[in-house]
């Protein structure tokens, strides 16, 4: 008998149908929700780490433009305000700074304070003369005195987009007088391709946007360059970049393309860099993973229904098979009387409680079975090496066991000896351990111990053991931990250790607070805190207040966003001694990639700074040398020219290089004049000697002019020399011009004082003649007197136009003449009355000797009409010697004394009406000088006044223009 039931009342076919029902629902429902939660989950993942590489690229960005500032500021730093009026200097800085070449690639130029530009590399630009005071970074540097990235245009001059920076120059008073302005041209190579030269993804890229004049900078699709930004309103998420917001979000561009897009600021120029990828790209994924989903949802449904429907028949086949069989036997003497069938279901079989028990019985039997499959996987499938053993034999390993102990299968360790897996060095005491377990239940603490794999290679492990039931004994089983990495890395932290305390750098740890937490030694024997004196305090505490606080700042900027911060600190020692400190700080990231502290590597390099700076200094100074405007400088070896410095080139008329190859004797007149000077030079500078010569050269143009040069050797002995020329030809022509008004301001001032002298004389002459035929003898006094007072005068202009030197006269010699004329004019040969002289050799001016000359002639005349009435002899001393012995430019005395009867009574009375002392008063004014009247034991009038010293009016001579040093 049949129990075949019609497919629609059949319970196995409709339980199909209601659980395939419930499970499409499920799944689908299921499988959509994911896809919208996957799509989320990724899109916010995918801006996040957007944004981080955005981050990344403005970070770089921020870099290379504050680099160029730097290199700019540099520059302008070292550029002379006085260059500024000689625009040719401030040409030559830009043309020979390989480092603003470099930087630039639509180089530079120098604006003056009006923003015109007054010097410019290349000069192919032609961006001299030009006005630039309409750009706002050159306004921003000239206005407010601070180096500023100017908008991305289109060049005056170059004719295609540019972005400019601006470094302000200034003078000694620290005011603004110009711009240094490097350009970067952004069709030719720059370094922003280099940043956008490679694609975001496989189709993004990125864009630099200017959000103050709406437009992009740069970008990897070369199409955006200086395109305008999208109107306000049109694109929400651009809006809300342009008003600072750093994220991301999505938008749709111009071609109607769907971008995830996220944007970071560049501080420095006041941009923000765009990462755009397709979203088609970024979510190809998710799709990929919607498509699977899907189709996994449908393979699901369609298995789900055929295991479904085969299960259950599968489930229900033995009542089925159970009722047809009670049906078939319910004659038979083994079975009851069968029940007869009142339903024509499966439920409504006879048997189905007797179905019920045995499906009880087969799910429990299923359970048990499900239960020790279970077991068997989760031991033969866990990561921990796990091994059962007993009386000194292994029953059973799992395949993490195989793996660790290097064996193919579990074959070929199951009945092997546990101790065969120990390293020799731990046999005994693993054996002695294996020997006391055994006590179901009992665990033994951890401890680490070396095994052996099958193929002998050593290698640690940590060992855990409880004890077990195994088929009814007792045994052990154990767990291996592979620990020999564990113990490498051990080792490796005490090498780090010990590396870290004899670290010739000093090596300081901080939390993410910037609390010490570690220095090594040599960080105290830098600074003289000891560990206990700075940890836990900040590194504040070396801080001299002589670093910028714009470093800290720069410093915990980089460190924020997880970068590496390398630059100088000026600290202060423990004994308040300040030094250079170079450091290196890095956040220390957990595997997380988190950071949880701070590592400083710190070097002193006081020592090794003011050695780089001494340096600088003078390679600055050879350099200005070199390059200097007035002296030529030329080496030259084997009569060829190897180098030559602008300024002989310029002295020579020729173009920068044109000389180099060039043989010298080309700028000599004659092959006989170079011939002869290199002959004369040749054994000065072999002996080591510097030679020295006034020649002539002929410039490129034919122009001859005269050269004042100096050469030596380089090195004492090769052949190669160098050669200092100094152009004297404006020197020797004044020279010559001068000699010749010499000559004739000599020939006319010797003239002057033949005659001056010939007419005192004839002067004196006249008076003599006078004195002759006057009978009055007051008459004939005055008379005498006025010829000595002459013939003082006269013989000035005498001794003037004997010596030929018209700026001073030997005083003490003219002083001699002077006494010893006015001395013999007024006394007989019979008198007793002795002239005395003592005159320190002196010179003075002119101006001066004729007052002296008169004062001694006056003040002997003086001696002899009135100091020895009613003597028989004395003496009349004259004395010129210095007032001050100890200084040698004092002031001196002119002295006359005699040894006659002394001043009269009436002395002062008498002064007033005298002629002769009030002559005496007005010549000491004119020496500006003091009179002083001595009364014993005879009289002395004593001048005492400030000699003029003669300065030499001495025109340059040949002698002394090559005499000159010339470097």
């Amino acid at each position: 008998m049949s129990l075949d039931l019609p497919f629609g009342r059949s319970l196995n076919t409709r339980i199909t149908l209601v659980t395939l029902l419930i499970f499409i629902t499920g799944i689908w429902s299921l499988a959509l929700f994911n896809s919208r939660m996957l799509r989320a989950d990724l899109e916010e993942l995918l801006g996040e780490q957007q944004l981080s590489t955005a981050a990344i690229v403005a970070t770089e960005i921020n870099q290379e433009l504050g680099d160029r500032i730097a290199v700019l500021e540099q520059i302008a730093s070292t550029i002379p305000p006085g260059f500024f009026q000689r625009p040719a200097e401030l040409q030559r800085i830009l043309e020979t700074n390989t480092v603003a070449l470099s930087a630039f690639n639509g180089g530079t130029f120098i604006t003056q304070h009006e923003g015109t530009a007054v010097a410019s590399v290349p000069l192919s630009a032609r961006r001299v003369g030009v006005n630039y005071i309409e750009r706002d970074h050159i306004i921003t540097a000239l206005k407010q005195g601070r180096s500023a990235v100017g908008e991305a245009v289109i060049g005056k001059m170059l004719g295609g987009p540019v972005v400019s920076i601006a470094a302000p120059i200034r003078n000694a008073q620290d005011q603004v007088i110009g711009t240094l302005v490097g350009v970067t041209l952004l069709t030719k190579e720059n370094f922003f391709d280099t940043i956008f030269g490679h694609r975001y993804g496989k189709t993004g890229g990125y864009q630099l946007v200017d959000p103050v004049h709406r437009r992009f900078v740069a970008a990897t699709d070369k199409r955006f360059l200086l395109a305008p930004l999208p109107e306000a309103g049109r694109d929400p998420l651009y809006d809300r970049f342009n008003n600072g917001f750093e994220g991301s979000g999505l938008t749709i561009d111009s071609r109607g393309i769907e971008n995830l897009t996220s944007a970071r600021r560049v501080s420095v120029a006041n941009w923000y860099i765009v990462a755009l990828l397709p979203t088609e790209e970024a979510f190809a994924p998710i799709r990929q993973l919607e498509e699977h989903a899907l189709l996994a949802a449908a393979m699901l449904t369609l298995l789900a229904g055929v295991l479904t429907w085969w299960i259950l028949r599968r489930q229900l086949a033995p009542l089925r098979n159970t009722a047809s069989t009670l049906a078939s036997l319910r004659d038979a003497k083994e079975f009851p009387k069968a029940l007869e069938v009142d339903r024509h279901d499966e439920i409504g079989m006879v048997i189905r409680g007797f179905n019920r028990l045995l499906e009880v019985l087969r799910e429990r039997e299923k359970a048990q079975s499900e239960s020790e499959e279970r077991l068997n996987t989760l031991v033969s499938w866990a990561p921990v090496a796990m091994a059962v053993h007993a009386k000194g034999k292994v029953l059973f390993v799992n395949p993490a066991a195989v793996q660790l102990l290097g064996a193919k299968s579990p074959s070929d360790l199951v009945g092997r000896s546990i101790i065969d897996f120990f390293h020799p060095d731990y046999r005994s005491i693993a054996l002695a351990r294996a020997q006391s377990s055994g006590v179901v239940g009992e665990e033994s603490p951890a401890v680490e111990e070396r095994f052996l794999r099958l193929d002998g290679t050593p290698f640690d492990v940590q060992v855990q053991r409880i004890g077990i039931l195994y088929n009814g004994e007792p045994a052990s089983q154990i767990a291996m931990y592979d620990i020999t990495e564990r113990k490498a890395s051990e080792k490796k932290l005490r090498q780090l250790s010990r590396i870290t305390e004899q670290a010739q750098i000093a090596i300081v740890i901080t939390n993410l607070d910037g609390v010490i937490e570690y220095v090594n030694p040599k960080f105290s024997a830098v600074t003289g805190f000891s560990a206990d004196q700075v940890l836990g305090k900040n590194p504040r505490i070396l801080q001299s207040g002589q670093t910028p606080a714009a470093i800290y700042e720069q410093l915990w900027e980089t460190l924020r966003v997880g970068n590496v911060w390398r630059g100088e600190f000026r600290n202060r020692k423990k004994n308040g001694d300040t030094f250079i400190e170079q450091a290196v700080i890095a956040p220390i990231l957990d595997t997380d990639g988190v950071p949880t502290h701070y590592v400083a590597l710190k070097e002193d390099i006081t020592v090794r700074k003011h050695n780089q700076q001494r340096l600088e200094r003078l390679l600055q100074e050879q350099r200005m040398m070199l390059e200097n405007d007035l002296i030529g400088i030329v080496r030259i070896a084997d009569e060829t020219i190897l180098w030559a410095n602008p300024a002989l080139e310029s002295m020579l008329g020729y173009h920068h290089g044109e000389l180099v190859g060039v043989s010298p004797r080309t700028h000599f007149l004659s092959d006989a004049e170079y011939t002869a000077m290199f002959s004369a030079a040749d054994p000065v500078l072999i002996s080591g000697d510097v030679y020295r010569q006034l020649t002539q050269y002929r410039r490129k143009d034919g122009q001859h002019i005269w050269v004042d040069v100096s050469g030596a050797l380089l090195h004492a002995h090769g052949k190669e020399s160098i050669w200092t020329c100094l152009d004297v030809t404006q020197g020797v022509h004044a020279e010559a011009a001068l000699q010749a008004s010499l000559r004739e301001k000599t020939a006319l001032l010797n003239e002057v004082h033949h005659r001056v002298k010939n007419n005192l004389q004839v002067i004196t002459s006249l008076l003599r003649l006078e004195d002759g035929r006057a009978r009055n003898a007051n008459t004939r006094g005055v008379l005498l007197e006025m010829q000595g007072r002459i013939r003082s005068m006269a013989l000035v202009h005498e001794t003037l136009y004997r010596s030929g030197t018209f700026s001073s006269i030997d005083l003490h010699l003219y002083l001699q003449q002077v006494a010893t004329g006015a001395f013999r004019a007024q006394v007989h040969g019979s008198s007793a009355v002795r002239l005395a002289l003592e005159l320190t050799p002196t010179r003075t001016s002119m101006d001066q000797a004729t007052p002296c000359g008169l004062l001694v002639n006056e003040l002997i005349s003086n001696c002899l009409k009135h100091a020895f009435i009613g003597l028989s002899g004395g003496e009349v001393r004259v004395c010129l010697q210095p007032a001050d012995d100890t200084a040698a430019k004092g002031p001196w005395r002119l002295s006359v004394s005699d040894t006659g009867v002394g001043l009269p009574t009436d002395f002062e009375q008498r002064r007033k009406d005298s002629l002769g002392l009030q002559l005496v008063a007005d010549l000491v004014r004119q020496l500006g000088g003091s009179l002083e009247i001595g009364h014993s034991p005879g009289t002395t009038f004593a001048v005492t006044f400030q000699i003029d010293q003669p300065k030499a009016r001495r025109l340059p001579s040949h002698s002394r223009l090559t005499s000159q040093k010339c470097l």
